[in-house]
């Protein structure tokens, strides 16, 4: 000891070191309880799709213990052999026992094939059920949650993750079941051979969980990075296949490469770090449980050699104490399975619980009736980035009315649209539909009279006719036929290599831009519902299909339908059906009226008009043309 040093002082240190580790060991454990309650409430919240399938998993839960009966009487059935029949040469005793011996090795092999098929049932009905009701969720998910995305997000966890939860769920109740069922017979088994080896084994226990946590913690770290990056690939996978051609054209596959092998590498790095992790605990784990087992079969033959137990015990007490250590293992495994199984178990109730902008608490409003007045009070939209769409924009829509928004790009005019057909709901302000708040209707009762013609349409690889009459199949062909000849579109269907029949896609034939377009606003007409919004439908036609497209869709529209027809021609809103004219700029409504109110105010519109009928008003604002012209 150092001159100077003082004993005590030694001893509080050591004290307070002691003292720390153990608060360090409490909080770990907290945390690992922690965590294991939350895995657990995760499976659970999943499981709770095997309910109707609960009489199989309840014969599958006892099913799996009576499999472990065979190894737990063999030690047994040995210390016979050896201390009775043996010694006695009783040969009708050894001929029953060897009987025994062969009945536990035959029965549990007819066990095994109703077990496994069980267990194949009970695990594709689940992956059935969730693979179902994720799909159902994503349909019903709000638009913008949808963008915030990428598709790869959506396709792994309705896929991989929802095969993995329903292959977690069949393993590992029946697998706790019988780990459970044979450490405790196997434990009071060996208590009637030797207390004190007994003892001794449950003092690897502790140990064995500590590592066991440790490695799950750190396997539920890297599970959730590694589908992350799994998500990442198939976006990217999804839209290099969407986007070959213009990849190849603008020369972007050398930079598409490069990324790929970044996200491929990220997933090897993580696929390493898990096996390594694995590895180094699980082999700690075994290595520890191994010699522990070791070191109690010596002590057991050291009491047989000092005639302290007999032969046939100690046989039998080796015998269980590899019994009792391959529970340790499998609950290693056990443990990681279900730490592993909970992150995805999560990412599936992300999607499975995830609602749309129904007030929280309370029960949303169903719209019978169809809606016929749509009120936008002080509405402002921005996107993450801080881009101002919309800014205190205020709007009322009556039945009956038809109402043309014309403005520059990036005015808003999209953004209204999202805003109308419900397929937005990040805005601030107040959107009332029939005096109720939006954000406090049923979001599918809304959808079901609300038809919409998005700039950009898309269609099923499926025949017209199912792509067209899929909300409204009882239509005949007769009915389809009418409506086609009044839009225009007669001549087109039935230029097609087999009429309403023929697929679309690519798996049958494609059509230009405009086709799609003047399919796209057939099939809204189809819906007959209360809200028809038209955003930029004939952006690909020329003006003689435009003109026939948009009277026929005036014509067909259900009586006192609302009408909002979003475009960037201004020769439009000079039709008669027009009612009224929105004039939008950088998010708020410049001019608006009827078309003879707005050429006598002789402002914006007014302006507008008297240009050259060849110039879109982008061009004319670029030009400066409508710079001088307050609005």
């Amino acid at each position: 000891m150092a001159d100077g040093d003082d004993p005590s002082d030694n001893v509080k240190v050591a004290a307070l070191q002691q003292e720390r580790f153990g608060v360090r060991m409490v909080s770990a454990l907290r945390r690992t309880i922690a965590e294991t309650k939350g895995a657990i409430a995760c499976i659970r919240a999943v499981a709770i799709y095997c309910y109707s399938y609960k009489y199989r998993f309840l014969l599958l839960a006892l099913l799996s213990p009576i499999l472990s009966i065979p190894p737990l009487l063999t030690p047994l059935i040995m210390q016979l052999l050896i201390d009775k029949a043996y010694p006695a040469r009783d040969f009708r005793l050894f001929g029953w026992l060897c009987a025994a011996l062969l009945a536990l090795r035959m029965v549990p092999s007819l066990l095994i094939s109703v077990s496994g098929y069980l267990s194949k049932y009970i695990e594709n009905m689940l992956q059935y059920k969730l693979c179902f009701r994720v799909f159902n969720a994503i349909q019903r998910l709000p638009q913008s949650y949808l963008e915030e995305h990428g598709s790869g997000m959506f396709l792994e966890r309705a896929t991989r993750d929802v095969g993995s939860v329903a292959r977690s769920i069949t393993q590992l109740v029946p697998q706790i079941v019988t780990i459970a069922f044979t450490f405790l017979a196997a434990i009071f088994l060996m208590l009637r051979l030797d207390v004190g080896i007994t003892l001794l084994i449950l003092a690897i226990v502790p140990v064995n969980f500590l590592i066991t946590a440790r490695l799950a913690r750190r396997l539920r770290s890297f599970r959730e990075a590694e589908r992350a990056t799994d998500e990442k690939i198939t976006t990217f996978t999804s839209e290099t296949i969407e986007g070959t051609m213009i990849a190849r054209l603008f020369y972007l596959s050398r930079f598409r490469r490069k990324r790929l092998k970044q996200l491929l590498r990220e997933h090897l790095r993580i696929v390493f770090a898990t096996w390594r992790a694995s590895m180094f605990w699980g082999q700690l784990s075994s290595l520890i449980s191994i010699t522990w087992g070791m070191v109690l079969l010596c002590g057991g033959w050291y009491l047989v050699f000092t005639n302290r137990l007999q032969l046939g015990e100690a046989v039998a007490l080796g015998m269980y104490v590899n019994i009792v250590v391959r529970p340790f293992e499998q609950l290693a495994k056990i443990y990681e399975l279900l730490m592993t199984s909970s992150v995805s178990a999560r990412r599936i109730l992300e999607i499975l619980n995830a609602r749309h902008s129904a007030v929280q608490g309370g029960t949303p409003k169903t719209l019978v009736k169809p809606p016929s007045q749509f009120e936008l009070h002080k509405i402002s939209f921005a996107y993450k980035e801080g881009r101002t769409c919309l800014c205190d924009l205020d709007l009322c829509l009556k039945a009956g009315r038809t109402v043309a928004v014309v403005g520059p790009s990036g005015a808003g005019k999209s953004t209204l649209i999202r805003i109308l057909s419900g397929l937005d709901n990040r805005y601030q302000g107040r959107f009332l539909v029939d005096g109720y708040d939006f954000r406090e209707i049923n979001h599918d009762s809304y959808l079901h009279h609300v038809s919409l013609v998005p700039q950009t349409t898309f269609f099923f690889s499926d025949s017209i006719r199912n792509n067209l009459c899929s909300g409204n199949g009882s239509i005949s062909t007769e009915s389809l036929q009418k409506y086609a000849s009044i839009l225009g579109l007669d001549e087109m269907i039935s230029s097609t290599p087999e009429g309403y029949d023929t697929k679309l896609g690519s798996d049958g034939i494609r059509l230009s831009a405009g086709q799609y377009q003047k399919l796209a606003a057939f099939r809204a007409i189809l819906k007959d519902a209360s809200i028809l919004l038209l955003d930029e439908v004939t952006s690909s036609m020329d003006i003689e299909s435009e003109r026939k497209l948009l009277q026929g869709i005036i014509a067909l529209r259900t009586p006192g339908c609302v009408t909002l027809l979003v475009t960037h021609n201004i020769a439009i809103t000079t039709e008669p059906w027009i009612d009224e004219v929105v004039i939008l700029v950088n998010g708020r409504i410049a001019e608006r009226g009827s078309c003879a109110e707005l050429r006598e105010k002789r402002g914006f519109y007014h302006h507008w008009l008297s240009l050259d009928k060849g110039i879109s008003l982008d061009r004319a604002i670029l030009v400066d043309e409508l710079s001088r012209h307050e609005c």
